[in-house]
């Protein structure tokens, strides 16, 4: 996915808007004794469900197609209805997520300085090198201009935190 908050989305509200197709599949293959098709959708949806991080939907999926393949009828009949309720709550929670995303990758309104500042103090006064370093580069960016940032993300990279706290807040001095 590259990263990319919109293809999740779109990832999880195709997981959703298949869900009643596949589980009612799902149901007429377990109905009609259809093993091996049944096993093909248990490998599909285990694959589904680790896609958008629905680990328990992909653990049940992958024992119900390891059970099938051994030809485990009698587990695949009890478990079924219990997979079915878990593959239901999965759908719920991504429908849930999906409509917490952004439907695209536009930048939220630039941050303020003083928001970025909070940021990076925030980081620096943790010890947090990547979130500190995240933080000042969107500062050089807002105030190219300005040398300081130069100076500490330099301080960061030398895990320097205190130093580059100092600069930050103070421009450097320590008095």
């Amino acid at each position: 996915m590259d990263h990319s908050i919109a293809i999740f989305r779109k990832i999880l509200l195709l997981f959703c808007s298949h869900f009643s197709q596949n589980s009612e599949k799902s149901a007429q293959l377990l109905a009609d004794a259809d093993w091996q098709g049944l096993c093909l959708v248990m490998h599909s949806l285990k694959a589904q469900a680790r896609g958008i991080g629905g680990t328990l939907l992909a653990q049940m999926a992958e024992t119900m197609e390891h059970k099938l393949r051994q030809g485990d009828v009698i587990y695949a009949k009890s478990a079924f209805p219990l997979l079915l309720l878990q593959w239901e709550r999965t759908r719920a929670h991504a429908a849930i997520l999906a409509e917490m995303l952004p439907e695209s990758e536009e930048e939220p309104a630039s941050d303020t300085v003083q928001s970025l500042t909070e940021q990076a103090v925030h980081a620096l006064e943790n010890n947090l090198w990547l979130n500190a370093r995240e933080a000042v580069e969107a500062l050089q960016k807002q105030d190219s201009q300005n040398p300081r940032y130069e100076e500490i993300l330099q301080l960061i990279e030398q895990f320097a935190f205190k130093e580059a706290l100092a600069v930050l807040q103070n421009g450097g001095d320590t008095a």
